[in-house]
C-alpha cells in the first residue's frame, strides 16, 4: 500500500484547494492499495500516481525506488495509447483502471472539456482502520 499525498503543481491551485484559511486536511496523505481489482471485470492493475511517494512497510527511499521502477514499466511504449485527435473526438476512460497525464497542445485551438464521475465506488482502503493501525 501507498501514501498519496495531493500536492498541486501550479500555485494558484495551491491557493484555490488550501483557501485563506488554510484547510490543510485536503492536503492529509490517503492510504490507497498498489494493486487494485476492478469490481467488474476483476482484472489487476497497479495504483500509480506523481502523488504517491511512500510504501507502507519500506523505507522512503526504498518506496520511491518502487514506485519509480513500477511506473517505468506501467508507462512502457507498448502499454501507452496516446491519442491523435480529430475533430468531433470523443475519449472516456476508466478512472480505476487508467493513468493518464495531459500533453501539450496547441492553445490557440478550442478545446472542450467534460468530466463525468460516476458515484458508488467504494474506498479501496478503509481510511478510519488504517488511522487506526498506524497509530497501534
Amino acid at each position: 500500500m501507498a501514501f498519496r499525498q495531493f500536492v498541486p503543481s501550479d500555485p494558484s491551485e495551491i491557493f484555490a484547494a488550501v483557501g485563506p484559511r488554510g484547510e490543510k486536511q485536503l492536503f492529509k496523505p490517503v492510504l490507497q492499495r498498489l494493486v487494485r481489482t476492478h469490481p467488474v471485470h476483476r482484472r489487476k492493475s497497479l495504483y500509480l500516481s506523481s502523488h504517491a511517494g511512500v510504501v507502507r512497510g519500506r523505507s522512503v527511499p526504498e518506496g520511491r525506488l518502487l514506485l519509480r521502477d513500477l511506473t517505468e514499466h506501467a508507462t512502457r511504449p507498448e502499454f501507452v495509447y496516446v491519442h491523435k485527435w480529430t475533430v468531433h473526438d470523443l475519449v472516456m476512460w476508466d478512472n480505476r483502471q487508467t493513468m493518464h497525464r495531459v500533453r501539450r497542445y496547441d492553445q490557440s485551438q478550442p478545446r472542450d472539456m467534460r468530466r463525468a464521475t460516476v458515484a458508488g465506488t467504494q474506498p479501496t482502503v478503509d481510511q478510519d482502520a488504517a488511522a487506526q493501525q498506524a497509530a497501534e
